[in-house]
């Protein structure tokens, strides 16, 4: 009879076939808790993994709510239906909302501001070419010009006072430039806050300065 040797783990070796234990055994005793064969088609074919455990009761949240101020309206995204302007609002003798805050406007649908080339060299997302391609298919036929498009090119009287966020590295800061220099000439209530070097809807991006404009629009939603 052929001498056996036996490993460190317990298997016999040089013993007959049957004596030795084989691959698919091996690999059962090889899985952690709670393993999941995967078949063909991708569906588990093994035991149901473990559960985790779930915490009881949540810790308390230490954000601090803040309720909306007085005819607070939502702000107008790209993809919903955008209520009407205060511009609007003011032609058709209607009531203003409390304040109107605007980050990083287009007010300009036709771009045709003589600093767009200088601020397009300068902002990292914006294209004038593909914007007015966005702003004429916005328009619908209609004259990309006129203040119900662009609100640059509309009165600025009886409206409620405006808070403007934009940076200078931004396409829409010549307009919004354009729009304080009206306003100062005017009288009207438009009050901009430049962000030297910022870019497009900088209170929107993860950054010190954008936190910063971030509080500070809430707590004017918030008065």
């Amino acid at each position: 009879m052929p001498a056996c040797a036996t490993t460190s783990d317990g298997a016999r070796q040089g013993g007959p076939p049957s004596a030795r234990p084989s691959l698919a055994r091996r690999e059962r005793c090889a899985r952690p808790a709670g393993f999941q064969r995967r078949t063909r088609n991708g569906l588990p074919g093994g035991p149901p993994p473990r559960s985790c455990p779930v915490p009881a009761r949540r810790a308390p949240s230490r954000r601090r709510r803040v309720r909306p101020g007085p005819r607070t309206c939502p702000a107008r995204t790209r993809r919903s239906r955008s209520p009407p302007s205060p511009q609007t609002l003011a032609g058709a003798g209607l009531p203003q909302p409390g304040r109107v805050v605007l980050i990083a406007p287009w007010l300009d649908l036709t771009l045709a501001n003589p600093g767009i080339p200088d601020a397009e060299a300068r902002d990292p997302w914006l294209t004038s070419s593909s914007l007015r391609e966005a702003g004429r298919g916005w328009a619908g036929g209609d004259d990309p010009a006129q203040p119900r498009l662009s609100p640059v090119n509309g009165p600025l009287d009886r409206l409620a006072p405006v808070d403007v966020c934009i940076g200078t590295r931004d396409l829409f800061y010549p307009a919004v430039r354009r729009l304080a220099e009206r306003a100062a000439r005017e009288g009207a209530a438009v009050h901009v806050t430049v962000c030297e070097g910022a870019v497009h809807v900088y209170p929107l991006v993860p950054a010190p300065e954008g936190r910063a404009a971030a509080r500070a629009i809430v707590r004017s939603a918030a008065s």
